[in-house]
């Protein structure tokens, strides 16, 4: 995969996000979630890693990352 180099602009509505390390224990009732790995022939999905209510740009469907244009 190729590296692009690009400068970015901050403005007053720009928001800022922080990940932490977390676990299963973490994951509760009613928490949305993202997770994303291996879909299995049962339809069922082997999740490789799952954000913790995750920020998805409006527009995106859940369950799927942002997709920089």
């Amino acid at each position: 995969a190729s590296r692009v180099l690009k400068t970015a602009a901050f403005a007053d509505s720009t928001t800022y996000s922080e990940t932490a390390t977390a676990s299963r224990s973490d994951i509760k009732m009613g928490i949305t979630v993202g997770a994303f790995g291996q879909d299995n022939q049962d339809g069922s999905l082997t999740a490789q890693s799952i954000q913790l209510n995750p920020m998805f740009r409006l527009g995106s469907p859940p369950g799927q990352p942002i997709q920089n244009k």
